[in-house]
């Protein structure tokens, strides 16, 4: 059965798989072109019969932009501020996720949270947050920026 995904497109959601999910199949000889090919729209190179975390992913309206730019901006003038650009790329792009357990084993669903000083612009809330590992966050985060668009909407 093939996996249920949403393209990148610039204004719906679209999903991602980590590429160190173990469902994702590292070992295989001509990974890296398959990694690259999923990138781009193909089907990810996952192990037969595996079952990958999959996140759903929203753009970034012009207010959740205005929320992240200040962290891109500090990351470019020093890198020590990427982890802090990714963290908050993370909790403003992700809006679900599939196939993770929590910290207390039950399905994790992610809760949102809106902060009216910020336009009402929903981030993940905090208890949310903490049920994910760093690297993970770091590389949806990444792949957040990455298909940033930078246009208005």
């Amino acid at each position: 059965m093939a996996l249920q995904r949403k393209v990148v497109t610039l204004v719906e959601d679209y999903t991602y798989i980590c590429q160190e999910d173990d469902a994702v199949h590292r070992d295989h000889p001509e990974f890296a072109q398959k990694w690259e090919h999923y990138l781009d729209g193909g089907e990810p190179p996952l192990i037969p019969g595996g079952k990958p975390t999959v996140f759903t992913l929203r753009h970034l309206n012009t207010a959740a932009k205005d929320m992240l730019m200040p962290y891109v901006s500090q990351a470019t003038d020093d890198p020590t501020f990427m982890t802090r650009a990714l963290t908050v790329a993370f909790q403003l792009g992700v809006k679900a996720v599939e196939n993770y357990t929590a910290k207390d084993g039950r399905p994790l669903a992610i809760k949102a949270a809106v902060d009216d000083g910020f336009n009402r612009v929903p981030f993940m809330s905090s208890d949310s947050f903490n049920e994910f590992e760093i690297e993970t966050v770091m590389e949806v985060g990444a792949r957040v920026l990455q298909r940033m668009n930078p246009g208005p909407k």
